[in-house]
């Protein structure tokens, strides 16, 4: 079981290796340079046209709008872990449905609340990015919650 102090530890390592990982999937998924997946995610933020105008000061700002972004999503994992314990139990599968979970919430809610233009729903790229947040985003957080519980 996670304490306060593990399930922030947890949230921190998992959410950050999430977070890179996620913006090396956009970059294979995408077929694009590191610089111009972190200016599309800035653009969510100040508008795309904006966010490649600054350069690398809103590449720098966009990388860590997304850790931020997945170290929240990981802290929201990690204490709902310390009610359900079959969050830490079963870290796979768990952690497969948290980050389709997650995908859909930013994919529904955030990115149309944003200046982001998202994929279209059912295309080649909806549905790649949805695998590749299932597989690579959420089960890191768990595994990262595993970890950390076992450690207590």
């Amino acid at each position: 079981m996670l304490s306060f102090r593990t399930a922030v530890l947890a949230a921190l390592a998992g959410g950050l290796i999430a977070g890179a990982v996620d913006i090396g999937a956009a970059c294979v998924i995408f077929q694009a340079q590191p610089d111009q997946v972190l200016h599309a995610i800035g653009g969510g933020l100040i508008g795309h046209k904006a966010a490649v105008d600054g350069g690398m000061q809103t590449a720098l700002l966009s990388a860590f709008l997304q850790e931020f972004i997945s170290v929240v999503a990981a802290v929201v994992y990690c204490f709902a872990s310390m009610r359900l314990p079959v969050l830490i139990e079963r870290p796979l599968p768990m952690g497969l449905l948290f980050g389709a979970a997650v995908n859909l919430f930013m994919t529904f809610v955030v990115v149309p609340l944003s200046h982001a233009k998202a994929a279209p729903f059912g295309s080649h790229f909806f549905y790649a990015n949805l695998a590749a947040n299932t597989f690579l985003f959420g089960p890191p957080i768990a595994y990262a919650a595993r970890w950390f519980a076992r450690k207590t």
